[in-house]
């Protein structure tokens, strides 16, 4: 299967897990062609001042590959970290996480969860 960039299914969020204004969600393919092992593969975009609020993954994890622009990620002790360009958060299995976006530039990034079963 060939999936080419404008066959994209483009979802905007407002406020997504309790974040800040409008995230833009950019889906490379839907739940039942990943053969139920995937819930998510996207391109996400936040704009400056957008984020995604805190929330826990069970029963799968998340990972973010950030692909353009810098983003605060908050980890489940509350801390916080620096992400840009080329850089990977893994959310694993129970465990909270947070972005936003605090930069005058789109912050983008390609957002995977993962079924753990």
């Amino acid at each position: 299967m060939i999936r080419k960039l404008g066959d994209r299914t483009v979802v905007l969020e407002e406020k997504l897990r309790g974040g800040e204004l409008t995230t833009t969600v950019s889906k490379f393919l839907q739940p039942d062609e990943v053969y139920g092992k995937c819930k998510l593969l996207a391109v996400n975009t936040l704009p400056k001042g957008a984020s995604i609020g805190f929330h826990q993954h069970v029963g799968e994890f998340e990972i973010y590959l950030i692909s353009k622009g810098k983003g605060i990620v908050t980890e489940t002790d509350r801390s916080e970290h620096e992400l840009s360009e080329g850089d990977i958060m893994l959310c694993k299995d129970g465990d909270w996480h947070a972005i936003r976006n605090e930069c005058d530039q789109d912050l983008e990034f390609v957002a995977m969860v993962i079924f753990n079963n």
